[in-house]
């Protein structure tokens, strides 16, 4: 896994010199889970992209997969490159998306919450850190961001057919908890060990079927 992840990201520095670039999300906080994780980039440019180098960036993911066949860690990353300053002030601007059901060029890029405030987590893979101009998210974004979450697992969690989605969207639902509770951001393992040890869930069983899924 590492040896790909340096492959990749050298390949963004060819395409964006002087780029910072962060590992966040799970494998930042040491609950990456092969076969269920994604790996998330955030990538942070000193000046804009221009329209070659969000180009360039868009099929990377594609283009190193063909380049290494079998190798599936490509499709796994996940996240967006955009200009350092319009991410801090959220300001619009060319920006690419990698995402779970492809690519694309966007007018901007922005992390969610969760993302946002569990910065001190960040990797920094290369570049120049920039986290202390991150805004630290207030409780009030903090409740606005579980709610939201906690719409779309009632919407979506529910109807999946897929038993992996599933056991995530019980684990979510601990993480959720975990955060209001406690105004904190913890990995989903750790969220779901906790909720079964203090018995947040009515459903034990279902929820330790969860964990044993994510651990395997």
């Amino acid at each position: 896994m590492f040896v790909s992840l340096e492959k990749f990201v050298g390949a963004v520095r060819e395409i964006l010199p002087g780029c910072t670039v962060y590992l966040t999300g799970s494998a930042a906080m040491d609950d990456y889970r092969e076969g269920w994780s994604d790996l998330d980039l955030l990538i942070l440019t000193p000046d804009g992209l221009t329209e070659d180098a969000a180009e360039a960036l868009l099929n990377l993911r594609q283009r190193m997969t063909e380049a290494e066949p079998g190798n599936s860690f490509y499709r796994k990353i996940e996240g967006g490159a955009v200009p350092a300053d319009a991410f801090f002030c959220g300001r619009r601007e060319r920006a690419v998306y990698w995402g779970t059901r492809g690519e694309r060029i966007a007018d901007g890029y922005a992390a969610d919450v969760f993302t946002l405030a569990a910065k001190d987590r960040w990797i920094l893979l290369c570049g120049t850190d920039l986290r202390d101009r991150v805004t630290e998210p207030t409780p009030e974004m903090l409740y606005a961001a579980v709610k939201r979450h906690a719409r779309t697992i009632r919407e979506h969690g529910i109807g999946t057919e897929n038993p992996m989605h599933r056991c995530g969207w019980l684990l979510d639902t601990a993480r959720c908890l975990y955060t209001l509770k406690t105004g904190r951001i913890i990995p989903k393992t750790r969220a779901g060990e906790t909720a079964l040890r203090l018995g947040w869930c009515p459903e034990p069983e279902a929820l330790r079927d969860a964990l044993a899924v994510r651990m395997d």
